[in-house]
């Protein structure tokens, strides 16, 4: 999709090394090579389904309507594309496990882009957690966490 918040995952990522947006899928082929000549994208598709076949295409940001989450999902996943899905995933917990399922079959990875998983902030909380949380300047340990992998 092409709208706020893939402009703003679009703009992200400029600033990641190791990856290339090399397509766009819209409903419109217009709002689509709009969003690729703002974002400097080599193919704009006008479909969701061309974008899903378009064999330089490796995984799948969906950023289009709520409702159709699921199904711009397991079009992409039955194209053989790994996907991430802006929050909500989808709109019933049914079809986010059918989503998982079918990615399990396939082989591929299905997210959820919860954006602040990969804070800087985050990922020191969590190395700490999973670190024991252990400071330098604390002889005592006092206060540690205890990590349970069971639970996470």
């Amino acid at each position: 999709a092409t709208g706020k918040v893939a402009h703003d995952f679009a703009q992200a990522l400029k600033f990641l090394p190791h990856h290339t947006i090399t397509a766009v899928g819209s409903r419109t082929i217009e709002r689509a090579e709009w969003f690729a000549r703002r974002h400097d994208i080599p193919t704009a598709h006008g479909t969701y389904e061309e974008l899903g076949s378009d064999p330089n295409v490796d995984i799948v940001y969906i950023a289009s309507l709520h409702p159709d989450h699921k199904d711009h999902a397991v079009m992409a996943l039955n194209s053989g594309k790994h996907v991430l899905v802006e929050k909500p995933m989808t709109m019933r917990a049914e079809d986010a496990q059918l989503l998982y399922d079918l990615g399990m079959e396939k082989q591929l990875f299905v997210g959820e882009g919860m954006w602040t998983r990969f804070f800087p902030a985050v990922e020191w909380t969590r190395s700490r957690i999973g670190g024991g949380c252990n400071d330098d300047d604390d002889d005592d340990n006092e206060g540690e966490a205890v990590v349970e992998p069971k639970i996470g």
